[in-house]
């Protein structure tokens, strides 16, 4: 019976890595990496194109800036944050998701668009709109 649950349980999580590369999962990933300051995971999910590139850019120049005890601040913060993650239209191989979040006394509303290239999810471009 032992061997019947590990076997289970393997597949089970094997199954679940398989299906990570969703749209959605593939936003969530982006948020959470940027969130923690994981730069080079969040340039993986993107599609290098010269619109992404600069918003990255600023991204990353954005937080240049921040000592490393705001960095860890950040990250503490972070954890508590909650995405709301909408797939407004999916195809095969295209993609529109909606996030949002609120920080303090607005929601942030970021619009990305995705494509599927070699199986696999990249955002195609990203613009985000706090009110």
């Amino acid at each position: 019976m032992k061997t019947f649950l590990l076997t289970l349980s393997c597949f089970l999580i094997l199954l679940s890595c398989n299906n990570t590369n969703s749209p959605k999962s593939t936003v969530y990933e982006y948020l959470v990496a940027i969130d923690n300051f994981e730069f080079e995971k969040a340039n993986s999910l993107l599609l290098q194109n010269e619109e992404n590139v600069a918003a990255f850019n600023n991204i990353k120049n954005f937080t240049n800036g921040f000592s490393e005890t705001k960095k860890q601040e950040s990250i503490a913060k972070s954890k508590n944050r909650m995405y709301n993650i909408i797939e407004k239209e999916v195809s095969e191989s295209e993609a529109l998701i909606i996030a949002t979040n609120n920080e303090g006394s607005f929601t942030s509303v970021i619009t990305f668009k995705l494509v599927k290239q070699k199986g696999n999810w990249f955002i195609k471009s990203f613009v985000a709109d706090a009110g």
